[in-house]
């Protein structure tokens, strides 16, 4: 019996590996349009940018720093320039000094808003419960991993 799940072990990871070949190879998953827009839009500071315009529709960028907690400067210039690439963030400039910008959402952003609010909603109702299931798994596998990233409910 030891035997045949020995075989059967080397069977499944050589066809494994031959399969993530093949993904890796293959240029449609390489080029997924799936992998690459919520690449952009689900990292950590994109939605929350893309919320705060949702809030107050035109920003100035000290205003986005001031109302986004612990994003740096840094993130927040890197995060809008993703953000408007896609055309999801309209940037307009204006001739003036000193020179004024302000950030709002474009059409494609705001078509984006149901499904993003529709997430956060979910997030929102399912909180508690995902932190009481983070706690059982802690408890039962030993570790600490709510308490070190020191998760805490915070109002939207």
């Amino acid at each position: 019996m030891l035997r045949y799940y020995s075989y059967f072990c080397r069977v499944m990871k050589k066809t494994m590996l031959m399969d993530v070949e093949k993904l890796r190879s293959d240029i449609y998953i390489q080029n997924c349009p799936i992998r690459c827009v919520l690449s952009r839009i689900s990292d950590k500071w994109s939605t929350l940018v893309i919320f705060t315009l949702e809030q107050c529709p035109v920003m100035r960028f000290g205003e986005l720093l001031h109302m986004i907690p612990d994003i740096s400067q840094k993130m927040l210039t890197v995060t809008l320039r993703k953000l408007e690439e896609d055309g999801v963030v309209r940037r307009q400039v204006y001739a003036q000094v000193p020179p004024k910008v302000e950030y709002s959402l474009s059409e494609r952003g705001q078509s984006l808003l149901p499904h993003l609010n529709a997430l956060i909603q979910w997030a929102k109702g399912e909180f508690d419960g995902i932190m009481e299931d983070r706690r059982r798994y802690d408890e039962a596998n030993g570790e600490t991993v709510a308490k070190a990233h020191n998760y805490k409910k915070h109002e939207i």
